[in-house]
């Protein structure tokens, strides 16, 4: 019989080596691969339970009037819903809106509780709901005691009549006791005139005036009044100090313009975060003043001393490459010298943008600030991007960078005759 011998050679143990070392290395990276793909389901199992756990809870929403009547300031208390991870404000991105506009707010850590830029604010399209009249200047004659001095030109409360001044002096006077003192005048308008509004004459804007009437000599005026609710009175110059009347004669030459229904700017389009911005018009031009220095005047392509006059302006303000926002005015003037109510004028701005605050109600264990933690309770402060009106649409999105997003779409009242308004639930 043969016998069968098996190949035991080194080239046969150097391949039985090498198989082994190939199969351990084999070994070694699917287990690398499977702690790898264990690791990452790990980590992808808990961002997408934070993902789905991590929100807010809305328990209340109101909306407040503001000091200028508008109903924009809102007020959300919120906490977290149950087995949410804390949020980062910094990380929240905020959105409010309504049917034709909508602005995104970033967290201010150090803004007050104020509306304003230096608490919360938003900022959007102004659309201007007063009358705006053009200056008109005194060019000849005198406001005296004798009698009231029409002012032909000017029609401070729009019922198309032009209304008149009285210097306030002397026992006779129609002016009130107080103020027959040769330091007032008064406005009778023609819509109102059993109800005079006095003006009080200044030196310096806020320093009266010696009485016209009982020391001799000139005297400076320098006086910026309103003229109750419907516009304003400039006198700058020198007066006679004897004569009893404020105008022109006797080598005394004051300044006398009234303006008519300026119209404040609620919107910050400067960004300086001060609210002193304002608008008012000539017979030919729209002038936008705003408290940096900045001052726009646009043409308005017609002379609105006589009504009828159409306009349709799209108008930036500033350059291109540093402009601040835009105006736009739109209709046909149906009263002389003035931009009426009938015509649509907006200003907008170049962003819509601003800011929200949180004050924290109530706080957790692990409570600091600029994070919503478990237990804190939470109130936001913002701005709706205009003036909400009865029976308004409000849409209020919360969304974290990491989390659910939180949205309530809400209504606001019928009937709105307070200062506070319940909005949510």
């Amino acid at each position: 019989m043969k016998s069968i011998r098996g190949e035991m050679g080194i080239g046969t143990l150097i391949i039985f080596i090498s198989l082994l070392f190939v199969a351990a290395i084999a070994a070694g990276v699917l287990i690398q691969s499977t702690q790898t793909l264990q690791e990452k389901a790990h980590t992808t199992g808990k961002q997408t339970k934070s993902q789905v756990s991590t929100a807010l809870m809305i328990n209340e929403m109101t909306l407040e009037k503001e000091s200028n009547g508008d109903y924009r300031t809102i007020k959300a208390i919120a906490k977290l819903a149950p087995g949410s991870e804390s949020i980062t404000l910094d990380d929240l991105i905020l959105t409010i809106s309504s049917y034709d506009g909508s602005v995104s707010l970033d967290y201010s850590e150090n803004g007050t509780l104020t509306p304003g830029q230096e608490g919360y604010y938003s900022q959007g399209d102004q659309e201007i709901s007063t009358a705006i009249g053009i200056w008109q200047e005194l060019e000849a004659g005198q406001i005296n005691s004798a009698a009231w001095n029409p002012l032909n030109s000017v029609d401070y409360d729009l019922d198309g009549t032009a209304d008149s001044v009285r210097f306030c002096w002397g026992g006779a006077s129609p002016c009130a006791a107080p103020y027959r003192d040769g330091r007032h005048i008064a406005f009778n308008l023609s819509s109102d005139p059993t109800n005079l509004i006095y003006v009080q004459m200044t030196s310096d804007g806020v320093t009266p005036i010696n009485s016209i009437c009982n020391i001799g000599g000139a005297q400076p005026i320098n006086t910026d009044a309103n003229v109750g609710p419907y516009g304003r009175v400039i006198i700058t110059g020198t007066v006679c100090q004897t004569c009893c009347y404020v105008g022109f004669g006797a080598g005394y030459d004051p300044d006398v313009y009234y303006r008519l229904h300026e119209t404040n700017l609620t919107e910050d389009l400067d960004g300086d975060g001060n609210s002193s911005d304002f608008m008012y018009a000539t017979s030919t031009t729209m002038v936008l003043n705003f408290s940096n220095g900045s001052v726009f005047t646009i043409p308005l392509g017609v002379d609105i001393s006589t009504a009828g006059q159409t306009i349709e302006i799209e108008q930036i303000l500033g350059n291109p490459s540093g402009y601040i926002g835009k105006l736009e005015i739109s209709g046909t003037t149906a009263l002389d010298r003035v931009l009426d109510l009938g015509m649509e004028i907006t200003v907008a701005p170049k962003t819509y943008a601003g800011a929200f605050v949180v004050d924290y109600l109530q706080h957790g264990q692990n409570s600091r600030v600029g994070v919503i933690s478990y237990g804190d309770v939470v109130q936001f402060y913002l701005q709706a991007p205009r003036s909400m009106q009865e029976d308004d649409l409000i849409m209020f999105t919360l969304i974290p960078k990491n989390g659910m997003p939180t949205r309530i779409e809400t209504t606001t009242k019928s009937v709105m005759n307070t200062d506070v308004v319940s909005i949510y639930p």
